[in-house]
């Protein structure tokens, strides 16, 4: 599970444009202040750690070579957290969170696509009924695979209500797909591998069968039918075999 203020860890290119600023002051009260001393510069104490900090919100990308924070990088507010991010394959990031999202004075539903320039994808815009706890993206196929707390999906504001009990497929678009390998308990975590996903989490079924806290659903073709697992989903075509019972509260 991504920490509560997630780092993504990346070298990110120099933007005209910086969409987080730094707060004046310190972040908690201070209690004494010198006179300044004969360079003009005064020592201050307090119960504070930091003095202009970046306001970046519930996430922030900091650079692996200087340990920078890009502010081109938008201000992500979610409640209670930021549970995920992946990156999108182009320079860009799929982040993970509450019900409502806010970036760069837009508003999203359970996940938000910021591109490489640090601008919101106007395009993506789908609606999770409740919270959103993990995330893969498979460049492969071109799509985002969610998993959290919520049963209903709609692709777009206004756009029909699918049911998908916490654990869903997206094309670029934001598109819901057929993928629907229902769990019966919150899910943490979803990894694409190969042609394969793994999923974790607090459940016991997956699929419609008996799964502990882990399972396994193909994304390839139908064996017996058309259209892939993607596209065409099927519970008992498209479940693996994959079932090692954990024993315990959850795979996170």
């Amino acid at each position: 599970m991504v920490a509560a203020a997630l780092a993504l860890l990346a070298a990110a290119p120099a933007m005209a444009v910086d969409r987080i600023s730094q707060q004046t002051g310190f972040n908690a009260r201070a209690w004494t202040l010198t006179q300044p001393d004969a360079n003009g510069v005064r020592y201050v104490g307090g119960d504070f750690t930091s003095y202009k900090a970046w306001n970046t919100g519930n996430i922030a990308a900091i650079s692996t070579s200087t340990g920078q924070v890009d502010p081109s990088f938008p201000k992500v507010s979610t409640w209670p957290t930021v549970y995920a991010s992946v990156s999108d394959g182009n320079g860009g990031f799929y982040v993970a969170g509450g019900s409502n999202i806010t970036a760069d004075g837009q508003t999203r539903n359970g996940i938000v696509h910021v591109l490489a320039d640090g601008s919101v994808n106007p395009n993506f815009r789908p609606v999770f009924g409740d919270r959103v706890l993990g995330l893969d993206f498979d460049p492969t196929t071109s799509t985002v695979f969610a998993v959290g707390m919520f049963t209903t999906v709609r692709s777009a504001p206004g756009q029909t209500q699918e049911a998908r009990n916490r654990v869903a497929a997206l094309d670029t678009s934001g598109n819901v797909l057929s993928f629907n390998p229902g769990s019966d308990g919150w899910t943490w975590t979803v990894e694409v591998v190969g042609t394969n996903a793994y999923i974790g989490g607090g459940f016991g079924t997956l699929a419609g069968q008996s799964r502990g806290r882990a399972g396994s659903v193909r994304l390839g073709a139908r064996t017996n039918s058309t259209g892939t697992c993607l596209t065409n989903w099927d519970n008992a075509d498209c479940l693996n075999a994959f079932n090692p019972q954990v024993s315990a509260w959850a795979v996170l």
